[in-house]
């Protein structure tokens, strides 16, 4: 009985450390980028950074095509840009 708690007690730490450190990992794999908006169509936003990589997501609202985007991107582990993911978006305007 003892041993099962103690293995109980032992699995939910392991747990709280693993949710823990995923989460810091996470957040050291997410970068700032400011981009500029190419086309919407479909209300679908496509943009670019001045390096050129293509960017899209969709739910445009108030955007428009030569627009300032703020966005953040998560980099999913990888040193190659073109895997990088959008994880929010910011109009900022002209």
């Amino acid at each position: 009985m003892k041993d099962r708690i103690v293995n109980t007690i032992l699995i939910v730490l392991w747990i709280i450390v693993g949710v823990y450190m995923a989460g810091r990992e996470t957040a050291l794999h997410l970068y700032p980028a400011t981009m500029y908006i190419d086309s919407i169509e479909n209300d679908v936003v496509s943009m670019s950074t001045e390096t050129g990589h293509v960017y899209a997501y969709a739910g445009a609202s108030d955007e428009e095509v030569g627009g300032i985007m703020s966005v953040l991107l998560f980099d999913s582990f990888t040193p190659n840009v073109t895997d990088d993911r959008i994880v929010q978006v910011r109009y900022s305007g002209f």
